[in-house]
Protein backbone atom coordinates (compact mmCIF):
# COMPACT_ATOMS: atom_id res chain seq x y z
CA UNK A 1 0.00 0.00 0.00
CA UNK A 2 1.55 3.36 -1.01
CA UNK A 3 2.23 5.96 1.67
CA UNK A 4 -0.25 8.78 1.80
CA UNK A 5 0.94 12.36 1.57
CA UNK A 6 0.28 13.01 5.30
CA UNK A 7 2.27 9.86 6.17
CA UNK A 8 5.15 11.01 4.00
CA UNK A 9 5.09 14.52 5.49
CA UNK A 10 4.97 13.18 9.05
CA UNK A 11 7.87 10.80 8.49
CA UNK A 12 9.96 13.48 6.80
CA UNK A 13 9.29 15.86 9.69
CA UNK A 14 10.35 13.19 12.18
CA UNK A 15 13.50 12.56 10.15
CA UNK A 16 14.27 16.29 10.04
CA UNK A 17 13.99 16.62 13.83
CA UNK A 18 16.13 13.51 14.40
CA UNK A 19 18.79 14.78 11.99
CA UNK A 20 18.81 18.22 13.63
CA UNK A 21 19.47 16.49 16.95
CA UNK A 22 22.16 14.32 15.36
CA UNK A 23 23.95 17.45 14.13
CA UNK A 24 24.23 18.63 17.76
CA UNK A 25 25.88 15.47 19.08
CA UNK A 26 29.28 16.03 20.66
CA UNK A 27 32.36 14.62 19.02
CA UNK A 28 31.18 14.78 15.42
CA UNK A 29 33.58 15.71 12.68
CA UNK A 30 32.75 18.79 10.63
CA UNK A 31 31.79 16.50 7.75
CA UNK A 32 29.44 14.43 9.92
CA UNK A 33 27.80 17.58 11.29
CA UNK A 34 27.45 19.02 7.75
CA UNK A 35 25.98 15.70 6.57
CA UNK A 36 23.34 15.71 9.32
CA UNK A 37 22.47 19.34 8.60
CA UNK A 38 22.20 18.70 4.84
CA UNK A 39 19.99 15.68 5.40
CA UNK A 40 17.78 17.67 7.82
CA UNK A 41 17.42 20.49 5.29
CA UNK A 42 16.51 18.04 2.53
CA UNK A 43 13.98 16.33 4.79
CA UNK A 44 12.36 19.70 5.52
CA UNK A 45 11.85 20.62 1.85
CA UNK A 46 8.36 20.48 0.45
CA UNK A 47 8.84 20.31 -3.29
CA UNK A 48 6.41 22.25 -5.41
CA UNK A 49 3.81 20.21 -7.27
CA UNK A 50 3.32 21.50 -10.80
CA UNK A 51 -0.25 22.07 -11.90
CA UNK A 52 -0.20 19.38 -14.58
CA UNK A 53 -3.32 20.46 -16.43
CA UNK A 54 -2.50 24.17 -16.32
CA UNK A 55 1.14 24.89 -15.44
CA UNK A 56 1.97 28.56 -14.93
CA UNK A 57 5.08 30.69 -14.79
CA UNK A 58 4.84 30.45 -10.99
CA UNK A 59 5.30 26.67 -11.24
CA UNK A 60 8.57 27.12 -13.15
CA UNK A 61 9.74 29.73 -10.64
CA UNK A 62 8.87 27.40 -7.73
CA UNK A 63 10.81 24.52 -9.28
CA UNK A 64 13.83 26.81 -9.64
CA UNK A 65 13.49 27.76 -5.98
CA UNK A 66 13.31 24.07 -4.99
CA UNK A 67 16.54 23.38 -6.89
CA UNK A 68 18.26 26.33 -5.22
CA UNK A 69 17.20 25.00 -1.81
CA UNK A 70 18.69 21.60 -2.64
CA UNK A 71 21.96 23.29 -3.59
CA UNK A 72 21.91 25.35 -0.38
CA UNK A 73 21.58 22.11 1.60
CA UNK A 74 24.23 20.08 -0.22
CA UNK A 75 26.92 22.64 -1.11
CA UNK A 76 28.06 23.18 2.51
CA UNK A 77 28.53 19.41 2.89
CA UNK A 78 30.67 19.29 -0.25
CA UNK A 79 32.71 22.25 1.02
CA UNK A 80 33.29 20.49 4.36
CA UNK A 81 34.50 17.37 2.54
CA UNK A 82 36.92 19.57 0.57
CA UNK A 83 38.11 21.30 3.74
CA UNK A 84 38.80 17.93 5.38
CA UNK A 85 40.72 16.87 2.29
CA UNK A 86 42.72 20.15 2.37
CA UNK A 87 43.58 19.60 6.03
CA UNK A 88 44.96 16.14 5.29
CA UNK A 89 46.55 16.48 1.85
CA UNK A 90 49.01 19.09 0.61
CA UNK A 91 47.95 21.29 -2.29
CA UNK A 92 44.18 20.77 -2.20
CA UNK A 93 42.28 23.89 -3.26
CA UNK A 94 39.16 24.06 -1.10
CA UNK A 95 37.71 26.67 -3.48
CA UNK A 96 37.23 23.79 -5.92
CA UNK A 97 34.61 22.44 -3.53
CA UNK A 98 32.55 25.64 -3.25
CA UNK A 99 29.05 25.92 -4.75
CA UNK A 100 29.39 22.75 -6.81
CA UNK A 101 25.68 21.96 -6.95
CA UNK A 102 24.53 25.55 -7.41
CA UNK A 103 27.18 26.12 -10.08
CA UNK A 104 26.04 23.05 -11.98
CA UNK A 105 22.40 24.07 -11.72
CA UNK A 106 23.17 27.61 -12.88
CA UNK A 107 24.69 26.16 -16.04
CA UNK A 108 21.86 23.78 -16.89
CA UNK A 109 18.64 23.34 -14.92
CA UNK A 110 18.11 26.92 -13.71
CA UNK A 111 18.22 28.41 -17.24
CA UNK A 112 15.70 25.73 -18.30
CA UNK A 113 13.40 26.81 -15.45
CA UNK A 114 13.83 30.46 -16.48
CA UNK A 115 13.02 29.62 -20.10
CA UNK A 116 9.95 27.63 -19.06
CA UNK A 117 8.81 30.59 -16.97
CA UNK A 118 9.34 33.00 -19.88
CA UNK A 119 7.45 30.70 -22.28
CA UNK A 120 4.55 30.41 -19.84
CA UNK A 121 4.38 34.19 -19.51
CA UNK A 122 4.49 34.60 -23.28
CA UNK A 123 1.75 32.00 -23.77
CA UNK A 124 -0.49 33.51 -21.13
CA UNK A 125 0.15 37.23 -21.47
CA UNK A 126 1.88 37.64 -24.84
CA UNK A 127 -1.07 39.28 -26.56
CA UNK A 128 -1.70 41.63 -23.62
CA UNK A 129 1.75 42.82 -22.60
CA UNK A 130 3.68 45.37 -24.64
CA UNK A 131 6.39 43.74 -26.74
CA UNK A 132 9.48 45.12 -24.99
CA UNK A 133 11.32 41.79 -24.85
CA UNK A 134 11.20 38.94 -22.41
CA UNK A 135 12.96 40.76 -19.58
CA UNK A 136 10.32 43.54 -19.61
CA UNK A 137 7.53 40.95 -19.68
CA UNK A 138 9.11 39.16 -16.74
CA UNK A 139 9.26 42.43 -14.76
CA UNK A 140 5.65 43.24 -15.57
CA UNK A 141 4.35 39.91 -14.24
CA UNK A 142 6.70 39.54 -11.26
Amino acid sequence: MPATSPDFSRLMLEAMFSLQQAAKLPGLTDVERAQARAAAQLASLHFHKIHIMNPTHADARAVRSDLEHVAAAIDPLIWNVGEELRQNFHGVEVASFENQILGGLENSAIPECDQAEARAIEERFGDVLPRYGRSRQMEAVS
